[in-house]
């Protein structure tokens, strides 16, 4: 452990809810590790001067601070940070660990993001691995993948259980985290009767909580910058202020941005605001891949892979095969082990494609084989135990229901909905005429995880079973591979007539 910053004789401000208290310790620092291996340092110190009600100069008063929750601690500073502002005020933090691991991070418009995040669930709740500080935090779900990692005065997060990525809302101290003065609307902010947290980017009472879960995307953080005057009153009632809360809010979105300033807001404000927040993503999250535009992860992925298929369908080289794994980045191979892909020939009443796994040289060039192992494939590709990771196991999973067939082997052929936009485009199709189908009859595609497990769904056409919804059971195994349970549900039974 990293010796103590503080010691006998050391004279420290501690700073909270506007009271400033001048203290001198009289004992140096002592570490207890407590049965939960919690690291709490404790001591004594004499009040020197404060403006608070609860304490008075020369009285004797005990702190302690847990090293792995710093915010439940005291807010202590070198200077009083009322009178000099946080930037000068020297924080001083408690004595963490100094070794850490190495942790994956990237940099977006001065925004450090935490990447290579895995999220499981189980018994015991959601857990995180990746990162050291965030496997020690607490993790609640708030809608459509996301998660709320860390307690409201901080160290605060918010991640996206889909992608493995992290955002820092607020560090130990309360003191939020790469806002920059684009997130804020000063205008509108010069409004607001307590301005001095939002000047220090300095978050009190409260701390930061949402006004409501994700919800199309979206979610509303609340920031309360002075409370109802009952807060301070006592147990009597007395010392009540005549003074109402104040907050303010902002709009953040599922790919950590934020998409609305931090600025005050009534309720028929903050509906506007939702409304625009919405039409400002679906702008911003627009991707072209072919002539089709994705709305959300899954589809985005989803629409990556199909264009790598075309890619190497076309150019059937082992460099373009080798390149899905670029795609598909929550997959991989072992040391040695190579992707094959066997594509239909016209041979006999039909064929399909299929890819494959090999080790050494390819069995097609080896052996003149026309018909690899497939079952080859999910003995060897490495998941991650992610919802990711599980989604893009299914999209090399339903590989062959998309790349080319001949004759009978088209019977596999399928067209999903990886998003609802996708239903005028499988229902324009000739061969389907006129078919009783609403748009509401149609689910997303999603995944679900679960104590090791994930549940992957996703409809789809075929043209001789109608509207399907079909569902894979992804079991990660032990080895790193994946074990694939495939389920179907038929929502609406249609056939073709077609046949070869």
């Amino acid at each position: 452990m990293a010796a103590c910053k503080l010691k006998k004789g050391d004279r420290i401000y501690e700073c909270r809810y506007r009271e400033a208290t001048l203290l001198e310790l009289i004992t140096d620092p002592e570490l207890r590790v407590q049965g939960s291996d919690s690291h709490y340092w404790h001591w004594k110190a004499k009040v020197v001067e404060t403006n608070s009600h609860h304490v008075v100069p020369g009285e004797i008063v005990e702190f302690g601070i847990t090293e792995e929750a710093p915010q439940y601690g005291p807010q202590l500073f070198r200077k009083n940070v009322y009178e000099v502002g946080f930037e000068d005020s020297e924080p001083i933090l408690p004595p963490f660990d100094t070794t850490k691991g190495e942790t994956a991070c990237e940099t977006v418009e001065d925004v450090n993001y935490i990447t290579g995040l895995t999220f499981c669930s189980d018994e015991r709740g959601i857990t995180c691995q990746g990162h050291p500080l965030l496997e020690k935090l607490s993790i609640h779900p708030i809608g459509e993948g996301m998660l709320w990692i860390g307690n409201s005065r901080g160290p605060l997060f918010y991640a996206n259980s889909f992608t493995g990525k992290a955002r820092q809302l607020l560090d130990e101290n309360s003191n939020l985290v790469d806002f920059e003065d684009q997130d804020f609307d000063w205008e509108k902010l010069k409004t607001v009767e307590y301005p001095y947290d939002v000047k220090h980017k300095h978050v009190d009472y409260g701390g930061l909580g949402r006004y409501n879960d994700f919800r199309d995307g979206i979610c509303c953080l609340s920031w309360m910058l002075h409370p109802d005057g009952r807060y301070y009153a006592d147990e009597d009632g007395f010392g009540m202020e005549d003074a109402d809360e104040e907050n303010i809010y902002c709009i953040i979105d599922s790919n950590l941005r934020i998409v609305i300033p931090w600025q005050p807001m009534t309720d028929k404000e903050m509906a506007v605001k939702m409304r625009e927040a919405r039409e400002i993503i679906k702008k911003e999250d627009k991707v072209s891949v072919g002539d089709k535009v994705e709305m959300n992860d899954f589809e985005r992925k989803a629409l990556e892979f199909i264009a790598k298929m075309d890619d190497i369908v076309q150019n059937k080289s082992q460099e373009s095969i080798d390149s899905l794994f670029k795609v598909l980045d929550s997959l991989s191979l072992p040391t040695g082990f190579f992707l094959g892909l066997k594509l239909a020939g016209e041979i006999g009443i039909g064929d399909e494609s299929w890819f494959y796994t090999y080790k050494g040289k390819d069995p097609i060039d080896t052996f003149g084989c026309r018909v690899p192992d497939s079952s080859t494939l999910f003995k060897d590709i490495l998941v991650a135990p992610t919802v990711m990771g599980a989604w893009q196991a299914y999209m090399i999973y339903i590989a062959p229901t998309i790349l080319p067939t001949f004759w009978h082997g088209g019977y596999i052929a399928r067209e999903y909905f990886f998003d609802r936009g996708d239903f005028e485009g499988v229902t324009s199709n000739w061969a389907r005429g006129s078919i009783d189908v609403k748009l509401s009859q149609i689910p997303q595609p999603t995944v679900v995880m679960k104590d090791g497990m994930a549940v992957v769904s996703c409809p789809y056409w075929n043209d001789w079973r109608g509207l399907v919804l079909e569902s894979v059971e992804v079991n990660f195994n032990s080895d790193g591979t994946v074990t694939l349970t495939p389920h179907a549900k038929v929502l609406y039974e249609y056939n073709c007539g077609i046949c070869y």
